[in-house]
């Protein structure tokens, strides 16, 4: 919910160490995190000790649907055995067509991920949080009242934040969830952090 990261290599050398599988949602990380987008495995080098990644091509690819990448014997199993695989249908070729060109684009076009990041860092910044390692900045408010309260006064004024409240989070800990991209421009930042010192 907060965008936090875990430390992938500390986890990687306790499944080592106790023959577990490591399976990483990348569903935040790819198309933003690593030097080619490929997510926080990436990121943190260990893309190639995880064995077992999820992830969605919705968010940063802009598409929708999911993936798992993982070894052959692996996916054999899923693909046979997973429920909520066998009862899907598939995704549509336009759709793996969109999603691969994002994959794509991803790689070849890093100013994006790195504008992201860097809307991320300066909305963290000017909000007194500490740098944050994703595109997902919460702002923690409490009562799930206040915290729907400011997110429709936010959507009223323009701004697509949303409340998350409980059961996604514990009670008393509802927040806004606010999503930098590289679309957004360093004004479009500037009038969201005015709409957030205006709110009481």
């Amino acid at each position: 919910m907060d965008g936090d990261v875990a430390y992938l290599p500390a986890l990687v050398k306790v499944c080592q160490a106790h023959d577990a599988l490591l399976m990483v949602d990348e569903a935040h990380g790819t198309g933003l995190l690593g030097p080619t987008g490929a997510g926080v495995a990436e990121w943190q080098g260990v893309a190639h000790q995880v064995p077992l990644v999820m992830g969605t091509l919705g968010k940063a690819l802009g598409s929708f649907g999911a993936f798992v990448a993982c070894p052959g014997s692996l996916r054999d199993h899923l693909v046979n055995a997973c429920r909520g695989f066998i009862f899907s249908t598939a995704l549509p070729a336009p759709v793996v067509a969109a999603a691969l060109t994002a994959v794509g684009l991803a790689r070849s076009e890093p100013h994006r991920r790195r504008r992201a990041l860097a809307h991320a860092d300066r909305l963290a910044s000017a909000l007194g949080l500490p740098p944050h390692p994703s595109a997902i900045i919460p702002l923690l408010i409490g009562p799930e009242a206040e915290a729907l309260a400011r997110a429709a006064a936010l959507q009223e004024a323009g701004f697509d934040v949303r409340a998350v409240r409980p059961p996604t989070v514990p009670e008393g800990t509802s927040r806004l969830r606010i999503t930098t991209g590289a679309h957004l421009s360093n004004a479009d930042l500037t009038a969201l952090l005015r709409a957030l010192e205006a709110m009481p």
